[in-house]
């Protein structure tokens, strides 16, 4: 089972590169393979701050061997980065999979050079992301997370049909005392915050 992580602003307070780098690395320690720069944005474009982080992200990623996500407010912002040539996945939210559906993304080579990941909140969804071309689904909650709503809960994630547990990113609540728990599931990996910078 491999380790997502997933920055917030608590990675990079006061936009600090150098906090965010550090943090980074922390998190590394940690046995992060995948990790997802999610910022929220005021426009499509980013500003110079936001650009340093996005900067530092890649470069500890390519240093440390982790495989890096975009998700971005606005999905204009990934894809003028796959524009630029940056070398990405897309972590998408549930409500752009009708533009995996459309011809736009293939205008992007979504479906072969790029690696998605899409967050979902139910197996109708995770299923229909995954047959659309994401690698990976991120399901959540497993456990109770501040604004997130219900935890799904264990049950719920042991009952995934095998075919979706090995495409399975368990996220929410997830930390040191509950991860012997999660990796029981069976499924492909957990993403978290939190966990990451304890």
């Amino acid at each position: 089972m491999f380790g997502y992580l997933i920055t917030s602003p608590l990675y990079h307070p006061n936009n600090s590169p150098l906090l965010f780098k550090s943090n980074l690395l922390k998190a590394k320690a940690k046995g992060v393979k995948l990790a997802c720069f999610r910022l929220e944005t005021k426009s499509e474009d980013l500003d110079s701050k936001q650009r340093a982080l996005l900067d530092v992200f890649l470069q500890v990623c390519k240093e440390e061997r982790i495989n890096p996500f975009v998700n971005f407010t606005y999905l204009q912002t990934s894809l003028d980065l796959l524009e630029e040539g940056v070398k990405v996945g897309l972590h998408l939210k549930e409500k752009f999979l009708t533009f995996l559906e459309s011809k736009t993304s293939h205008s992007y080579h979504l479906d072969s050079k790029v690696e998605i990941i899409c967050s979902v909140h139910d197996q109708k969804a995770a299923f229909k992301a995954l047959s659309l071309g994401a690698s990976f689904v991120t399901l959540s909650p497993l456990f109770a997370t501040p604004n997130k709503g219900t935890p799904k809960g264990i049950e719920y994630f042991k009952s995934l049909p095998l075919e979706l547990k090995s495409k399975t990113i368990a996220l929410g609540g997830i930390n040191d005392t509950n991860l012997e728990l999660v990796k029981s599931l069976g499924v492909a990996g957990f993403g978290a915050i939190r966990y990451f910078l304890e």
